[in-house]
């Protein structure tokens, strides 16, 4: 026998509707509940008999909401707090009702798509040069250096003083062209 949709609910059955469980023994944990209604003033169960807590369906829709920005969204206390304490956020995103339509998320989805593509073919403003010693290019000590990718001083070849560890000195190390796989 189901209760009706309006019928005030326990805080078991509401721990049930927003799928609250541990994760070792898979027992809904009303505590969490209990927690929540300290942090959050919204939230206002009836009290009843023997200290039994009854919640209507405002309680339980905004307990839903708080699951979905905490657990889900991974937003801070204070975080949903000023959430919570902002009249127009209430009307959340439409993915705390777990509806979203496909055309809604058929956009969203060429949105992110569109961006990623236009990221990727960005052009570079630098690229990564090797710096070798210039009296000896093939030694095992190097350094990694950034370079304009274009412009002026992109065609001028770098030299720098570095430390050489080989040598324990200070040495003027040159540009060497990196094989394109380093890239």
């Amino acid at each position: 026998m189901d209760k009706l949709h309006s019928a005030y609910r326990t805080i078991g059955e509401v721990a049930k509707i927003l799928n609250l469980k541990t994760n070792k023994k898979g027992v809904l944990s009303t505590h969490v509940i209990r927690f929540w209604e300290t942090q959050f003033k919204q939230i206002k169960p009836k009290i009843l008999n023997s200290n039994r807590r009854y919640y209507d369906e405002k309680s339980i829709n905004l307990l839903k909401k708080v699951k979905f920005l905490l657990k889900d969204q991974g937003m801070t206390i204070n975080g949903v707090k000023k959430i919570l304490n902002n009249e127009d956020s209430l009307k959340l995103d439409e993915s705390t009702d777990k509806s979203i339509s496909a055309k809604n998320l058929k956009n969203k989805l060429l949105k992110i798509s569109n961006k990623l593509k236009e990221l990727k073919w960005q052009k570079k403003t630098h690229v990564k040069v090797r710096m070798v010693p210039e009296a000896k290019p093939d030694s095992p000590y190097f350094y990694y250096v950034k370079k304009p990718a274009g412009g002026e001083k992109a065609k001028v070849k770098l030299s720098a003083k570095k430390y050489n560890p080989d040598t324990r000195k200070h040495e003027i190390f040159v540009e060497k062209k990196l094989p394109p796989h380093s890239k």
